[in-house]
């Protein structure tokens, strides 16, 4: 089964809990604190390879989850970071994010996260300071990355062949490389991309002469508007560097089959046409010599700037095909110099994605959001006035990407760690800015779908 596009969810680990543990020896006084970290969620990255060629996987697994982190224990113990989920793709793939292009694996090899895992929570142990001697809250582990992303396969092939159904471009696949594509005397026999090595020593190259060619399923005239099988496979061409218009010279107007799929390309993709072209007509071993004359005779007329790009051969007898293989070998010597596939910086970081990462992690904002009635929030903590003491609370919501972190990773249920988010708003000046806002005793903070109570 062939697969180029699909969309997928990614969920990466969440970070293992903080422990809450104390040291309780005998002889060891002031035993204190011992709480371990908790490990880190797994990552679920994407590593291109070579022996993939379809996202079929993708497609039968709509879901997939990276391990999450163990939680701490006592006596300092660490837990153990859940294992990265490796997830193969073909060389090719682009990921699209919101329908932006997140990544484009052209490499062998290429790695890229696609969803951060979250960071383990610190245990009791980790807050002891000379103002807290015994820590009574520990942290919960981070949430992992959440991504809905979309999967789109685009082969990666020195050379594409294009062309109506039936005019022999899987016979020339099949005779020049590896491939072994159906063939039939019937339009539409090719319902997939084909991709082969095109080895040039059988022609009387040199060794380790090759390019991949792709043979992309006919065009009919509408195809861009989705008409017929081409249009859904007409992105395999966008990284070629080559395109081979195959023409049948048995169709009574070969000129005119040739501007139906050149129309059909520039309405496609404008670029497209602006690659290099080699126009082949084929099926010439059916043809006398008079009706070929005629044919080039009418190509010349009507494109005269193709003269040189015109070539007849045939793909059953054989005719014409070393010197269409070593022209092509020629054009891509050319062209590979100035040839750039476009691509997108591969980063094992979702910062790619996330610009905000670089700014400052402790940059805050707050907006007033409007007001509110008391009571009339999902969860609240904090809690100072009564709802009779202020009916109408201004309603305020704080962004920042390390003060949200926290949050996340509270335990709203503990009073001690409600303390430090507490404190915490005076370190990150939250209650600053949000006092030149005209925030007021007993106002709603939301940050990160947390409500508190602003205490002044």
């Amino acid at each position: 089964m062939f697969c180029d596009e699909v969309e997928v969810k990614f969920k990466a680990g969440k970070g293992g809990n903080g422990a809450l543990s104390y040291r309780r020896e005998k002889f060891v006084p002031r035993g204190g604190a011992d709480g371990g970290n908790g490990g880190k969620g797994g990552d679920i990255i994407f590593v291109a390879d070579e022996n993939l060629n379809t996202l079929t996987d993708f497609a039968s697994r709509k879901q997939f989850e990276a391990p999450d982190g163990d939680k701490g224990d006592g006596n300092n113990c660490y837990g153990r970071n859940g294992e990265d989920l490796i997830l193969k793709v073909p060389v090719g793939t682009v990921v699209y994010v919101e329908d932006e292009p997140l990544v484009d694996l052209v490499k062998i090899g290429d790695r890229f996260v696609i969803a951060r895992g979250g960071k383990g929570g610190f245990g009791n142990s980790h807050f002891i300071s000379s103002v807290r001697q015994t820590p009574d809250f520990a942290e919960l582990g981070e949430p992992g990355e959440v991504v809905k992303a979309r999967l789109e396969l685009r082969m990666v092939a020195d050379v594409g062949i294009v062309g109506l159904p039936s005019c022999g471009k899987s016979t020339l696949i099949s005779r020049v490389s590896n491939a072994k594509p159906k063939i039939a005397d019937y339009p539409f026999t090719t319902l997939i991309p084909n991709l082969g090595v095109v080895d040039l020593k059988p022609f009387g190259g040199s060794k380790g002469q090759s390019f991949l060619m792709a043979d992309i399923p006919g065009l009919i005239e509408g195809a861009s508007e989705g008409k017929g099988l081409g249009v859904d496979f007409l992105k395999h061409i966008s990284r070629t560097g080559i395109l081979i218009h195959m023409l049948d010279g048995t169709s009574g107007d070969p000129v005119n089959d040739y501007k139906v799929i050149r129309k059909e390309l520039e309405l496609y993709d404008p670029a497209l046409v602006k690659k290099v072209h080699v126009i082949v007509v084929n099926k010439i071993d059916v043809l006398d010599t008079d009706t070929r004359k005629i044919i080039v005779d009418l190509f010349e007329e009507a494109y005269p700037k193709l003269k040189k790009k015109l070539m007849l051969i045939s793909a059953v007898s054989g005719e014409g095909i070393k010197d269409l293989v070593f022209r092509i070998w020629k054009e891509l010597e050319k062209s590979r110099k100035s040839l750039k596939k476009e691509s997108v910086i591969v980063s094992d970081e979702v910062k790619l994605y996330q610009p905000h990462l670089d700014l400052d992690q402790r940059a805050i904002t707050a907006t007033l959001e409007g007001e509110v009635k008391a009571g009339c929030v999902d969860y609240l903590v904090g809690e100072i006035l009564p709802p009779e003491e202020k009916p109408v609370r201004q309603y305020f919501k704080v962004k920042g990407k390390r003060l949200e972190q926290i949050i996340k990773m509270t335990n709203t249920d503990n009073e001690g760690a409600i303390r430090r988010v507490y404190d915490i708003f005076d370190k990150f000046a939250v209650n600053k800015l949000l006092k030149r806002l005209g925030a007021k005793k007993g106002d709603y903070v939301n940050i990160a779908n947390v409500f508190f109570e602003f205490r002044g």
